[in-house]
């Protein structure tokens, strides 16, 4: 009761200098920094005693005598003695006890405002900032709660749990910074605090929870307890207590390396701003230029822009330049050490972040930790479960390794998740695979999955999955090259060969020819004379290396190692191998340009596949055959032979040979002057090959878009994608196809005359630059083109379409030919429609007629 009495009185004391003061509730909350229930809860005698500080701010607001002044401070304390006597000793407390930031904080706006706007919601009691070691979770929490301390009316306090691994002890953290102390009335510690905080309005910024995380229970008790009091985590693990809000603290933003970005946007990048920021305490003048750029960006990327790393990098240019940064991150741990003194002992070096969390896993996680760093860019679950072992839990294990920021989850829409390391954390976790013998293991362990995954994969190759798997070996590809890497060290020739084999179609497709070539050399090297040397793997390899040699133009190299090939093949009685190696040969001779010795090794090749009933090998022998008679000139029978190798393709699911046998059906109808069928097909074949990122058929079917181009007319369209299909060719070292070429070197010509020397290179600077995407999509992009053979309001697209509806096509059959989807395929006739004034199908069939189209 005498508890009501005293806060009524301080209640009606305040209310009564206030309406003396004329100022209403609102006004003089604002004057001191309250909210406007705080300023009401006062009044009403609704809040325990407030602080001395608050007090403080009211009496200045009023601006009250001294003598008034006295009488409301002497009335606070009489209402703390009364209202607290179960609690012994309180001190006066500040606002709060937050350090003052002695540089500002660098990026972090959106994680800063999604965390401010979050916890100051009326629904939200607890947010956590998690992350890696190092990422700045404590510096952003601080700055959250120094912009929200006015929200606070009791106050906001900062307890540090770095010295507390013991959970039963967080309460007592708690207790100490508010100045609490067990009576002797039988209380516990938590029933203090939570018995101190019941009617108090107060944030809590507790930093530093991931060695105390069973404790997490204790904080959502202290919740429920507290109605009124808001708690703001700093952990490297989520606290996974109801009404918990997770803000992710990732690394800052850095620049690709080989962006080659100018300083002033360099500048602009989060971690290069914060390593500027750092450089200057080392050197007041020290600033961004031309020279020291590219080595601050590869510091930046090499250190994945963990913050804590790149100020710890900064503080290095008291003795050493960037570029002598960067020479000596290869091993970071030694050089990233003397942070500040005044930092906690596990941010004064880089190892001791990241160490800290380690320790805070239990053995089986910390094994399992050690196993992952064999992987190279990320890995899917099947391939951590191969890694580290049937009898490990690795689903259990990688939960608990994303949840202590170790581990990265990147889910795919429609494909497997990915997990990925940060660099600096995958360098730790190797170095501690070595400290314990772990290495050879592993890594056998890992190379014996992806050379399984890699002979999985190769039929894959050539059917209907092709795209997904493609895609799956592109994801793995600095697995794969680990894998090869191990074994070529090791001297298993055995596995190194059959690795290098079935990796052979896909290298090739994706346009790593000379990566290709040099580790099936490297494996081939290690088997000459020996075991394997007239042996099945042997065979496929030689397979392998003579194809991508034949790719790259090297004749006389791949004619010698298909011919080993054929040797062998013949000699163990592999008649599907001979049939393929017959082709290979057809195709290298065809390219010499000896027409008749390619049709008849294609042939030869052609009659034991279709003994052996292999489609794949027929729809390449039928391909090479057409080939020759259009070079030939015997355009009927190369027509035939085409649709004929399409079918056995399109049956089987080929896809690469069908892009290529579009491109070349294609040059048919162009060199009958007949431009919208051969776009057409060319349309098809550049789809499937950008699908398939297959940049030799893309390249090539660039090549085929200028050539129609120039000859309709569209010379700065015909220049800039000749320039689009000679930059990419060049890039990926590879040659046009021999017609290609002439036709390409003709419309080049056609457009220079047409266009003259200056417009002509700008078109061709801009085509130079497009990126693959770029260019398939101008090529594609029929907005520009207007036919001079063709009359009338419609679109090239349009035309395309209307062809296709006159061919009897539903709207679905278009999509899959034109390859949109059936929504755009509807769109697109509709506009006919319109545009031709027309109202049935039958009708644009009429008007495709009439202009000639039809043929």
């Amino acid at each position: 009761m005498a508890k009501d009495v005293s806060t009524r009185q301080l209640g009606a004391l305040l209310r009564g200098h206030r309406i003396a003061a004329g100022l209403s509730q609102e006004e003089l909350a604002e004057r001191a920094g309250l909210s406007r229930r705080a300023m009401s809860d006062l009044e009403r005698g609704a809040r325990r005693a407030p602080y001395p500080a608050t007090l403080r701010r009211l009496t200045k607001a009023l601006n009250l005598s001294t003598t008034a002044r006295a009488e409301l401070l002497a009335s606070a304390r009489s209402l703390e003695a009364v209202s607290a006597p179960a609690i012994s000793g309180m001190q006066q407390q500040p606002e709060h006890n937050l350090p003052a930031q002695a540089t500002p904080l660098i990026g972090r706006q959106p994680q800063l405002e999604a965390a401010r706007i979050r916890l100051l919601r009326a629904d939200t009691r607890l947010v956590t900032l998690t992350g890696a070691g190092g990422c700045g979770k404590t510096r952003l929490g601080l700055q959250i709660a120094l912009d929200v301390i006015s929200q606070f009316p009791d106050g906001v306090f900062l307890v540090s749990l770095a010295p507390v691994s013991d959970p039963n002890l967080v309460a007592a953290a708690i207790a100490q910074v508010l100045g609490l102390r067990e009576s002797g009335g039988g209380a516990s510690i938590r029933q203090v605090v939570s018995g101190y905080l019941r009617e108090r309005r107060m944030l809590l910024l507790i930093d530093n929870f991931e060695q105390v995380i069973a404790a997490a229970s204790d904080i959502g008790e202290l919740l429920a307890l507290c109605p009124h009091i808001k708690v703001l985590v700093t952990s490297r693990a989520p606290l996974q207590i109801y009404g918990e809000w997770e803000v992710a603290v990732p690394p800052l933003a850095t620049p690709e390396p080989r962006a080659e970005l100018p300083p002033d946007e360099v500048a602009q990048y989060d971690a290069v701003r914060l390593f500027v920021e750092r450089a200057r305490a080392v050197d007041a003048h020290f600033a961004l230029t031309r020279e020291n750029t590219p080595a601050i960006v590869e510091i930046c990327h090499h250190l994945d822009g963990l913050p804590l790393a790149v100020e710890l990098a900064a503080a290095r240019l008291r003795v050493l330049s960037p570029q002598e940064i960067l020479e000596r991150l290869t091993d970071r741990f030694a050089l990233l050490v003397d942070g500040p003194r005044d930092r906690p002992a596990r941010h004064q070096t880089l190892r001791n972040a990241i160490a800290w969390s380690y320790e805070l896993l239990n053995e089986h996680q910390r094994e399992q930790f050690r196993s992952l760093s064999v992987f190279r860019g990320g890995w899917a679950l099947e391939a951590a479960e191969a890694v580290c072992g049937p009898d490990a839990d690795v689903l259990d294990g990688l939960g608990w390794l994303v949840k202590w920021n170790l581990v990265r989850h990147t889910p795919v829409q429609g494909r497997r998740s990915r997990y990925t390391m940060l660099e600096t954390i995958l360098e730790y976790a190797r170095g501690q695979l070595a400290a314990n013998d772990e290495e050879h293991a592993v890594r056998a362990q890992h190379a014996a999955f992806f050379l399984d995954l890699a002979e999985r994969a190769e039929p894959e190759l050539r059917g209907r999955n092709q795209s997904a798997w493609l895609d799956r070996l592109e994801v793995e590809i600095d697995n794969l090259r680990i894998a090869l890497e191990w074994l070529t060290s090791r001297g298993d020739a055995e596995s190194a060969l059959r690795l290098c084999a079935a990796l052979a179609w896909f290298w090739g497709i994706r346009g790593y020819w000379t990566e290709g070539r040099i580790w099936l050399q490297r494996a081939l090297q290690g088997t000459g004379g020996g075991p394997l040397d007239r042996t099945r793997v042997r065979m496929r390899a030689l397979q392998g290396a003579g194809w991508l040699a034949h790719v790259q133009n090297d004749g006389n190299t791949a004619r010698g190692l298909l011919e080993e090939c054929l040797s062998i093949a013949r000699q163990i009685e592999d008649q599907r191998a001979v049939a393929w190696t017959l082709h290979l040969l057809g195709r290298v001779t065809y390219f010499e340009g000896d027409f008749g010795g390619a049709t008849a090794l294609a042939q030869d090749a052609f009659e034991l596949a279709r003994a052996l009933e292999d489609e794949w090998v027929i729809g390449w022998c039928l391909h090479l055959l057409a080939r020759a008679a259009h070079m030939r000139g015997d355009y009927a029978t190369a027509r035939m032979l085409y649709t004929e190798s399409l079918s056995v393709r399109q049956q089987y699911g080929d896809r690469d040979g069908s892009a290529m046998v579009f491109l070349l059906m294609g040059m048919l109808s162009f060199h009958d002057q007949k431009y919208v069928e051969a776009r057409e097909f060319f349309a098809r074949g550049l789809l499937m090959a950008h699908e398939l990122h297959y940049g030799w058929v893309e390249a090539n079917a660039l090549a085929t878009y200028a050539s129609v181009a120039a000859a309709t007319g569209q010379s700065e369209r015909a220049a800039r994608l000749g320039a689009a299909a000679e930059r990419w060719a060049s890039v990926l070292a590879v040659t046009l196809v021999p017609d290609y070429r002439i036709e390409l070197d003709r419309a080049l010509g056609r457009a220079r005359a047409d266009l003259g020397e200056v417009a002509y290179a700008t078109a061709w600077s801009i085509g130079s630059m497009m990126s693959t995407d770029q260019a398939v999509a101008y090529a594609l992009d029929s907005s520009e083109v207007q036919d001079k053979s063709m009359h009338g309001p419609l679109s090239s697209r349009e035309q395309e379409v209307a062809l296709l509806v006159a061919r009897g096509m539903t709207n679905r059959q278009l999509a899959d030919v034109l390859v949109i989807s059936t929504r755009t395929a509807d769109h697109h006739v509709a506009h006919i429609l319109a545009k031709l004034g027309l109202a049935t199908r039958a009708q644009i069939a009429g008007w495709v007629e009439r202009m000639g189209m039809a043929q």
